[in-house]
């Protein structure tokens, strides 16, 4: 007993061991590099998100200009608050001062996830040498670490941190050794400056300490307790001095002061826009949500589609889905069993803070991103629980020779056997209701709105898929009336989606291609008659040059009763196969010109035949578009690039069950996952 505290001799590690674990990390090594081999060569643009690129500025004004700042557009700089410096400095000194690539050090951050791993294993053999292995297994497995171990994101980096706190912070609980509560709360430092989350855990740590210390010298413990607390608060105080000099702002981030009112759980309540839980009263309204929440974090197993690679997404949830019921099987077990071992506790008190001040702080924006920090803290408690499991069943197991004789004389007839399976049964049917309705969630959560694509409404005898009699477009439109759909504007779309707004069900967007003079005598007057908004995209210079084609006149009298209009290029030209002088002139001149004849900004852009490529992207943004919208190529969800908006295409052929089915909100996901197989 050291510390009040039971410890474990240093296991032997016997070549067995050894040989099992170098095939598990050398399995895991190949499968990492391949995934990096790939997105390398398939999608090299996947290691960019968003927060990406405000690191990669972030740290070129550090190398440059020895300024944690970035430029505004005066070109003046900009001194940072919201960000924590730790990420940024990581690639200043790799990237920036040492010149490795970006490449490079997405390898490094490959090598880190193994390191964690390894970390992991000697951690838990610390607690108990039976836990090594299958905690290594557990981190080296996980798809979320890998994923974004692939990416310019801190994630990987506040992973390894995290898990070197966690191994000193271990090894002072077992041993009462100052130098480890001193080394434990300077990695804590060293994480929260790569991600200010953990910001507020050096508080519940103090608090833990005098927890797992009361019985003990009462002054020593406080003693330890001070300790951890001036080492951590002290040197994140730097930081925040700083931010006080320069904003006037003590707070050490200032995702504290914004996102929790934002975005976060704190008053949404009155805030509240989302259909389903709108008329729950308060309390029925906090469990809802933190429940879908805690699941969010929970059950999401990873994903490879920021690999954009359909089949290498099916894969991933295919796999990662059976892992998740594994390690979460061996969590719920764990935590039951482990009673008042100081170490679960820890590694327990640790996984609620971060589960909790993500809820709190993210709300619906949780996902498994926030379970990264935590996954080696959850291996270590999973591979108790299955520790435990397996021992119960070998303790129970009869005779060693297995038959069918024995296996039945064991069930029937021991009692602890018939514990053991009502225990299992209920872990499983737990972990088979969370996955179910994980599942539903997750469904819940890939409805999109979709956006019809209409073009000819006419009596047309070829049988085109460009053209719907106006018979059917009339019973269709009865549909949406008639069935509770909600028919808005494309502005109000495109602008839900900036402020990631969550449309409710059954919202539906109209559109028009090419501008059919049968539009204005055919759809128009449905279309008026029940006061649904559309928006049909001109080709400019085609606009009344023939009777099969809308006039000016017919274009303003529409526009006084919802309609609105956007561009389709000058001549219906097919972008991609044109040149650059051609593309600017057919996606700048017909906006020019469609404005010069409506006196009103238009915003909105469909690319003929549904072709553009990275750099008409790029065009048609700098035109002035605040959006731009292809045919049926694929599925939106949020984080939406605004530039590749898809489409739903309604043509003569949808009866009535495959057009309820494309306004399902799920038609391009099942197109999708048809498409990869």
């Amino acid at each position: 007993m050291i510390w009040g505290i039971e410890t474990h001799v240093r296991p032997k590690f016997d070549m067995r061991n050894k040989k099992y674990f170098l095939i598990v990390v050398g399995t895991a090594i190949v499968i990492k590099i391949s995934l990096f081999l790939f997105a390398s060569i398939h999608t090299p643009q996947s290691k960019f998100l968003p927060d990406s690129f405000e690191y990669l500025k972030t740290s070129e004004m550090l190398t440059s200009k020895g300024a944690f700042a970035v430029p505004d557009v005066s070109g003046s700089l900009r001194y940072e608050l919201n960000r924590a410096p730790g990420y940024p400095f990581f690639l200043a000194i790799l990237h920036g001062f040492m010149g490795i690539s970006l490449n490079g050090i997405i390898l490094i951050q490959i090598l880190l996830t193994i390191l964690a791993a390894f970390v992991t294993y000697k951690t838990a053999i610390r607690i108990d040498p039976k836990l090594g292995f299958l905690s290594a297994g557990i981190v080296l497995c996980s798809i979320v670490v890998s994923v974004f171990s692939l990416m310019i994101l801190t994630e990987t980096l506040f992973l390894f941190l995290m898990t070197l706190f966690m191994f000193e912070f271990v090894q002072y609980l077992k041993s009462g050794d100052v130098k480890a509560l001193v080394m434990s709360s300077l990695m804590l430092v060293m994480a929260t400056y790569v991600r200010p989350g953990s910001y507020f855990l050096g508080f519940v740590m103090v608090c833990f300490i005098v927890y797992a210390n009361v019985s003990n010298n009462i002054k020593k413990t406080i003693l330890h307790a001070l300790v951890f607390l001036v080492v951590v608060y002290g040197l994140l105080g730097i930081w925040q001095v700083r931010n006080y000099m320069i904003f006037g702002n003590a707070a050490f981030s200032s995702i504290f002061q914004e996102d929790p009112l934002r975005i976060g759980l704190y008053k949404s309540y009155l805030r509240n826009t989302d259909p389903s839980t709108q008329k729950m009263g308060p309390i029925s309204y906090y469990i809802n949500v933190t429940w879908r929440c805690f699941l969010s974090i929970m059950t999401r197993p990873g994903s490879f589609k920021y690999l954009h690679w359909h089949a290498l997404t099916i894969f991933g949830k295919v796999v990662g889905y059976p892992l998740v019921v594994f390690w979460m099987t061996g969590l719920v077990y764990g935590i039951a069993k482990a009673g008042r071992n100081v170490c679960y506790r820890f590694l327990s008190v640790v996984i609620i803070y971060f589960i909790c001040g993500s809820i709190i702080s993210e709300m619906w924006f949780v996902g498994e991103r926030f379970r990264m920090p935590v996954v080696p803290f959850i291996a270590i408690i999973s591979a108790y629980g299955w520790a435990e499991i397996i021992a119960l069943v070998k303790r129970n197991k009869g005779p060693s020779r297995l038959t069918w004789e024995n296996v039945k004389g064991v069930l029937i007839g021991g009692d602890q056997m018939k514990k053991i399976v009502k225990r299992l049964a209920l872990t499983v049917f737990f972990i088979s209701a969370v996955m179910a309705v994980g599942f539903v969630i997750w469904i819940q959560d890939q409805y999109v709105v979709p956006i019809m694509m209409y073009h000819s409404v006419s009596l047309a005898d070829d049988n085109s898929s460009n053209v719907v009699d106006p018979g059917s477009f009339a019973k269709q439109m009865n549909y949406l009336k008639n069935n509770g759909y909600h028919v808005i504007p494309l502005d109000d779309y495109v602008e839900g989606n900036k402020a990631r707004k969550k449309f409710p069900h059954k919202t539906v967007v109209i559109t028009f291609d090419d501008g059919y003079s049968d539009n204005y005598k055919n759809a128009f007057p449905v279309l008026k008659g029940r006061h649904f908004p559309a928006t049909i995209f001109l080709i400019s210079d085609m606009v009344g040059v023939s009777e099969n084609l809308l006039t000016w006149d017919q274009v303003k009298e529409m526009g006084q009763y919802g309609i609105t209009f956007g561009s389709h290029t000058r001549h219906h030209v097919y972008l991609p196969e044109a040149s650059e002088e051609e593309m600017k002139d057919e996606i700048v001149g017909s906006k020019r010109v469609i404005e010069e004849h409506l006196g009103k900004p238009v915003d909105y852009f469909a690319y003929p035949s549904g072709g553009f490529s990275e750099r008409i992207k790029t065009i048609t943004a700098l035109a002035g578009y605040k959006a731009a919208l292809t045919t049926n190529r694929g599925y939106d969800r949020y984080d939406i690039d605004l530039y590749e908006l898809n489409r739903v295409h309604i043509n003569n052929g949808d009866n009535r069950y495959t057009f309820w089915f494309k306004l399902s909100g799920y038609y391009n996901l099942f197109r999708k996952l048809r498409s990869s197989h």
